[in-house]
């Protein structure tokens, strides 16, 4: 996966793996895949550092230290000179979305999630350091840190200057970094003093997910934005070891379930949407992946079980029924298959070979596909 494949559909391209995943793929993972790993990973070594107070100068903040974006489906007026309100086009991405600090997050979650991911299978320090450095200039460094906020993100000029989608860009992006770097705070890889200053920072960031009229929106919404929430939520808590907030979540997981999924396993209000399918996907693997994180036997929730059954028996293009804008990259479907085998007892899948990420770090965990 390089950063362009990436950007394309940041949503979809990283996974959030268990601790005990990631001890499984760091003791079965060919030499031959670590190596294309490590080539994989060198853009990622490249990438310079980031922080929101590079912009320019802000649009929408007064504070450089604040974070600002725009939504993505969103365009100029047709109807007025100015192109003000701005409205929605769901589906198709205004490519200034980017402007604003959209884009440093991102590199800097891709920079994080890789090196992270390769600290943890070698221990080679080369990959530490920078790893390191990028946390400590995005959240850390006084003259360089973010606020712990999100009052700015996903903001439709003429109309608001800022709404509840902008912990959609920092939970599918640095959500997924923070579950690698958890990986390694779990095996003592990670040192005292980021442990404590990043810790510092996500505490005080969690409680305006808890506090801000975005957070409080998010978490009644019924459709993938509540997971999205309640995945960053449980992240960020699993990190600080707050198991209080960890049980609170799972004490409300299948009445997500419940809101979402139809007794034919049709999540209706993603694949109501013009990139159903990438929807689709995207809210099953959130599914998946808060029960794997919390522990769950996530067999005994038959809703999942369904929805599993329901996009295995569609997940081609040929076989999806409903609509899909953009192309769908099939290798995607790779961790899926992963999560059904491995979590449903889904043998009847083989994985879709590939250069791709996602195919090179399952390959040798996933097996065979059709064993008795």
């Amino acid at each position: 996966m390089t950063f362009d494949e990436f950007m394309k559909e940041p949503v979809n391209s990283l996974y959030a793996f268990s601790e005990a995943e990631l001890r499984e793929i760091k003791r079965k993972i060919s030499n031959k895949n670590l190596e294309k790993i490590v080539k994989m990973a060198e853009e990622a070594m490249e990438i310079p550092y980031q922080s929101v107070t590079y912009k320019k100068k802000g649009i929408l903040v007064k504070d450089k230290h604040d974070y600002e974006s725009f939504s993505i489906y969103s365009w100029p007026n047709p109807d007025t000179k100015d192109g003000l309100p701005y409205i929605k086009k769901d589906g198709n991405q205004n490519p200034r979305h980017l402007e604003g600090d959209k884009l440093a997050l991102r590199k800097m979650a891709y920079a994080v999630y890789y090196l992270g991911l390769l600290y943890y299978i070698t221990k080679d320090k080369k990959y530490y350091l920078p790893l390191r450095n990028h946390l400590y200039c995005f959240f850390i460094h006084p003259e360089t840190k973010m606020n712990p906020n999100l009052n700015h993100g996903q903001a439709m000029p003429g109309v608001n200057e800022g709404q509840r989608g902008g912990i959609i860009d920092f939970g599918v992006t640095f959500g997924y970094a923070l579950a690698i770097l958890q990986g390694l705070r779990a095996e003592r890889l990670l040192d005292y003093e980021l442990c404590l200053n990043l810790g510092t920072w996500l505490r005080q960031f969690q409680l305006w997910l808890l506090e801000s009229p975005f957070g409080k929106e998010m978490n009644e919404c019924k459709n993938n934005h509540s997971l999205v929430y309640d995945y960053l939520l449980l992240i960020i808590s699993t990190f600080l070891d707050d198991y209080y907030m960890m049980v609170f979540i799972k004490s409300r997981y299948t009445e997500r379930m419940k809101q979402q999924i139809l007794e034919n396993g049709d999540m209706p209000l993603e694949t109501k949407r013009v990139n159903s399918r990438s929807y689709y996907f995207m809210n099953l693997k959130l599914f998946i992946e808060i029960g794997k994180i919390l522990c769950m036997d996530l067999k005994n929730y038959p809703l999942l079980m369904t929805s599993v059954h329901y996009y295995g028996s569609h997940c081609s293009k040929e076989a999806w029924e409903y609509p899909q804008h953009t192309p769908f990259t099939e290798e995607y479907d790779n961790y899926f298959y992963y999560n059904a085998k491995k979590y449903f007892g889904l043998k009847n899948f083989e994985l879709k070979k590939s250069k791709k990420l996602q195919y090179v770090l399952l390959a040798d965990v996933y097996g065979g596909g059709n064993e008795t």
